[in-house]
């Protein structure tokens, strides 16, 4: 099932320009759209680790190995914020280790619905 994105919802809706909202102290400012959509999925996207690590639960590991078409016994990504892309290393079930740049599109997608990777200035 392909469910909209916050933005997506707002131009079926023929509504392109969306204001911001500030907390009650005016400490953080949220994008409309980005609130829909977190209000649609029920959790919030989650911050990268301080070395930049995508800390993966065991079903979403399992989830993202289906995408990549690969069993995961061990696997680290790690977001670099200064070139904006993701990396790998780890090990599959098979014992075949591997490290590289993430290239696949579907695995990236399900990162970013998951992780605050892309803040805007």
């Amino acid at each position: 099932m392909n469910r909209m994105t916050g933005e997506e919802f707002l131009q079926s809706k023929d509504i392109w320009n969306h204001p911001t909202l500030t907390d009650r102290n005016n400490k953080e400012c949220y994008d409309v759209a980005e609130l829909l959509e977190e209000y649609a999925t029920g959790e919030p996207k989650r911050k990268p680790l301080s070395d930049g690590t995508l800390p993966l639960t065991e079903s979403e590991l399992a989830e993202f190995g289906k995408i990549i078409s690969t069993q995961l016994k061990n696997i680290r990504l790690k977001y670099d914020k200064n070139v904006e892309c993701i990396t790998y290393e780890g090990e599959g079930k098979s014992g075949k280790t591997g490290a590289g740049l993430l290239y696949n599109v579907k695995a990236i997608a399900y990162l970013l619905e998951r992780f605050e990777l892309i803040k805007e200035d």
